[in-house]
């Protein structure tokens, strides 16, 4: 469990130092403009960098799933993470490029959508902390409004195009984070309790 917790707790750290320290050093990329699978685009010097980050952070999201299905059983939270989690390695899979535009989009879509859907599931439960449950709260309102930004600019990137994604994804990648610091690491009792 202890190797599970350090790859769901450290990948988001590597998957935004990845995109923030490729991004400086891809010419002419705009940290503000371009999006994270710019990075990984077919032809782009960053893209091994950048493939590797995205199939680390869809290991870390699985992780994560893994740990919130044991203990305090977040069976939505686990599901949600999960479906992020193989978005993320598809689009690592489907680098952007015109040949698999709609599968590198639908794989972004689960990526984007099980990470929202598992922030606001845990907000939703009482199985976690109230301060969590806050956090979570507070991170969707961070999230969302980026979120709305950044598809209503899906066909005609505008400023911010790319740095809504970045700010949406790390929020909600850091309120995942913190969930796994705060799930209890002994493994679950297997068994019946016996009353005294």
């Amino acid at each position: 469990m202890r190797g599970l917790r350090l790859l769901a707790v450290g990948a988001p750290v590597v998957f935004t130092a990845a995109w923030l320290l490729l991004g400086l050093t891809l010419d002419g990329y705009s940290a503000s403009r371009g999006t994270i699978s710019a990075l990984a685009a077919q032809g782009v010097p960053t893209r091994p960098w950048m493939t590797a980050a995205l199939v680390l952070q869809g290991c870390g999201q699985a992780a994560a799933a893994v740990l919130a299905r044991r203990r305090p059983r977040l069976p939505v939270v686990a599901v949600c993470l999960a479906v992020g989690g193989l978005g993320t390695l598809a689009v690592a899979a489907f680098p952007l490029s015109g040949s698999t535009a709609g599968l590198h989009a639908a794989s972004a879509t689960a990526a984007f959508g099980g990470l929202h859907l598992g922030v606001l599931a845990g907000a939703l439960t009482s199985r976690v902390p109230r301060w969590l449950r806050l956090t979570a709260v507070g991170a969707l309102a961070v999230a969302l409004p980026d979120l709305a930004w950044f598809l209503a600019h899906l066909d005609s990137p505008a400023a911010w195009y790319g740095g809504s994604e970045k700010t949406f994804t790390t929020v909600l990648l850091g309120w995942c984070a913190l969930l796994v610091v705060s799930l209890d690491p002994r493994p679950p009792r297997i068994g019946v309790r016996v009353r005294r």
